[in-house]
């Protein structure tokens, strides 16, 4: 098994983001009866669970959300989209882990630990609770020690800053000419 985390580093104060989980089966057989595990720092809420297929059962009891998969097929993956927030400015640890009844040989990639820092938007200063969607800053932990950036929340804000970037390119180039 495999467990990567997209989470957003920076949200906004009174915020809300989602981290998605993606549980990959990496071995030569199914794999049965996994279960996932993501918990967050006091402070933070998890306000869902949503998996992507129907098979999958959530419950999210305070800080603690559990996920349960009776199988998953050889190099198939799923998808966990979790909806966190946080009244409270700062940095919090999210953590997450998978496990089967199959043995694992590669125990390293089965659990995750990543960040989010709830604060202002550094760009406007404000701080208010009508912005409560999350800023683009987004990385993938995928237990390599690197992260990457991917758009795995954002709520489309990296889509609309790519045009306006697209989009002041072209008028540059326009007025060169």
């Amino acid at each position: 098994l495999d467990l990567d985390l997209a989470t957003a580093t920076r949200v906004l104060a009174n915020g809300t983001t989602t981290v998605e989980a993606t549980i990959t089966n990496q071995g030569p057989v199914a794999a049965h009866h996994l279960q996932f595990q993501f918990q967050v720092d006091a402070g933070v809420r998890i306000d869902g669970a949503d998996p992507f297929s129907l098979s999958t059962q959530c419950s999210v009891v305070d800080t603690l959300a559990s996920c349960h998969l009776d199988s998953l097929n050889a190099n198939a993956s799923e998808i966990i989209t979790l909806s966190v927030s946080s009244d409270s400015a700062g940095p919090y640890i999210v953590t997450s882990s998978v496990s089967s009844d199959e043995i694992d040989e590669q125990l390293d990639n089965n659990m995750v630990e990543d960040s989010i820092s709830f604060g202002t938007d550094d760009s406007t200063g404000d701080d208010s609770d009508d912005d409560r969607s999350s800023d683009d800053d987004t990385t993938s932990d995928d237990n390599s020690g690197q992260s990457s950036g991917s758009s795995s929340s954002g709520g489309g804000s990296l889509n609309l800053g790519l045009v306006l970037v697209l989009a002041g390119l072209g008028w540059f180039r326009k007025r060169a000419q």
